[in-house]
């Protein structure tokens, strides 16, 4: 092969590299820039040799493996393979073989496409925003990409990019000692992206960079830059959440509703409920009189009338509540209302998220080993219509992906997808030092933890085998472990 066009076939493999892990939520219909990856795969059998083909073999060992689970507990309700069973399946043999045959290229170039991407994406933002006249959105509700659908259809989207390349430019140029002039041009851009990232911010953008930021200071204590940066977009991302409502809405409020709404998962008197809660008012369990029922999931009254705890209420105020409507017959304080002009507990973000979490628990009792690779959408088709909702339309929401990747891990694989994930804690949290990459993908896979788009979205699979065979190959060399 000459030099041309080796250096051709490189450039093309970083561009479908560059595109599945940055420009994923471009799609229309089968057009869809993640779908490059394909291309390197080609490259792979096109170049047909014996030691090539041991090691096809060797990196398809995990799909086989998830294959033969598939089929293993889909075997006693009938295995329909379906299109999207299909397409799933030959993609995860693709991205297993892609990312393995090229793990130390996407690692040792993962600079220059997050380089790439801050400064085309900031040159374009910039050039739409003024050529067309969209105005700013500064709410964490319908921001301006899902208004606009420029690059990522949504700002939590956005976020799970904007998130892990924030904390790559934070770490590399607190630990960078001298600035040259691409260094200078690259901070130029980078303090741009950083505008761009925070006036388009939502609940995964604020949520994410507090964690991930509360994470980057237990590993470096002692670095005074790093400490006052992080500490910075921590207070602001605390200040923005608490002055913008709506973004209370989806963060802080849902954490004091969160007892109200998980405690549905328990199946005693209302009374014992509550005193999980508070244990010293045990004498409520008269005053209210309501039983669980297993069935449909609620609690109902003597009359099989469904009742409603006020996500606002005291014990004290409870205890009002119950002795008023017992006095006058009016229970209306306690049923459940889904005029959202009435009462609305919680945000449907949330409320996605909880429930997707709730199909994750019960599908688990019923298949402890998963229903199998890229098949949430069973468990969320049998187990939803046995959940309460405050808001139905909930129904509709994250069919097929769960509201974050580990509740479709978890439904997925059942004991082997809480294995994946607390292999990657143990991981994350042996680290002692690391660089900027090993923090960026740290980050993109945590992030997807928390508000998942799926397997084969924003670069999650490839980059977390590129972050596994990176820790394991630090092991090996104990250098840093």
């Amino acid at each position: 092969m000459n030099l041309l066009k080796y250096i051709k076939i490189n450039n093309l493999l970083q561009v479908c590299f560059f595109s599945f892990i940055f420009l994923w939520d471009i799609k229309y219909e089968i057009y869809q820039f993640r779908l490059l990856i394909i291309i390197p795969f080609l490259f792979i059998l096109f170049n047909y040799k014996n030691k090539i083909y041991n090691l096809f073999l060797t990196y398809s060992l995990v799909p086989i493996l998830i294959l033969l689970h598939f089929f293993l507990v889909n075997i006693h309700s009938g295995i329909n393979l379906e299109q999207r069973d299909i397409f799933g399946i030959l993609l995860l043999f693709i991205i297993f073989n892609v990312s393995l045959f090229y793990k130390d290229h996407i690692f040792n170039h993962l600079d220059k496409y997050i380089n790439w991407f801050i400064i085309l994406f900031s040159i374009s933002f910039i050039l739409f925003f003024m050529s067309t006249d969209t105005k700013l959105i500064l709410n964490c509700y319908n921001g301006w990409f899902h208004q606009t659908k420029f690059i990522f259809i949504e700002n939590s989207h956005f976020a799970l990019i904007s998130v892990p390349i924030i904390n790559y430019y934070s770490l590399f140029f607190c630990k960078l000692k001298n600035f040259n002039r691409n260094d200078k041009i690259l901070f130029f851009f980078f303090v741009i992206f950083l505008i761009i990232s925070f006036i388009n911010f939502s609940t995964t953008f604020l949520v994410g960079l507090i964690l991930m930021n509360l994470y980057l200071l237990f590993f470096y204590r002692k670095n005074l830059k790093i400490k006052i940066l992080s500490i910075f977009f921590i207070l602001l991302s605390f200040f923005i959440i608490l002055n913008k409502s709506e973004c209370a809405e989806r963060s802080i409020v849902p954490i004091k509703t969160l007892p109200e709404y998980l405690i549905k998962f328990v199946p005693e008197s209302i009374g014992s409920r509550i005193e999980k809660i508070i244990p010293k008012h045990l004498e409520l369990t008269e005053k209210l009189d309501v039983k669980w029922d297993k069935l449909k999931e609620g609690w109902y009254d003597k009359q099989g009338k469904q009742r409603y705890i006020d996500k606002n209420a005291t014990m004290e105020l409870l205890s009002k509540q119950i002795t008023k409507a017992k006095a006058t017959g009016d229970w209306t304080s306690f049923d459940v209302m889904v005029d959202k002009k009435k009462k609305v507990t919680l945000s449907q973000s949330v409320e996605t998220l909880l429930v997707s979490l709730k199909i994750t628990i019960k599908s688990i009792k019923n298949n402890p080993f998963g229903v199998g690779f890229n098949r949430y959408h069973v468990s969320h088709k049998k187990y939803i219509k046995d959940i309460n909702l405050v808001d139905p339309g909930i129904k509709k929401f994250n069919i097929f992906d769960g509201s974050s990747n580990i509740s479709k891990f978890i439904t997925e694989f059942g004991v082997f997808g809480i294995i994946f994930i607390l292999a990657f804690l143990y991981t994350a949290l042996k680290f002692k030092d690391f660089e900027s990459k090993k923090f960026f993908l740290i980050s993109i896979i945590s992030l997807q933890f928390l508000r998942g788009v799926g397997y084969f979205n924003g670069g999650f699979l490839l980059l977390a085998i590129i972050y596994f065979y990176n820790y394991l190959k630090i092991r090996e060399e104990n250098k840093q472990i």
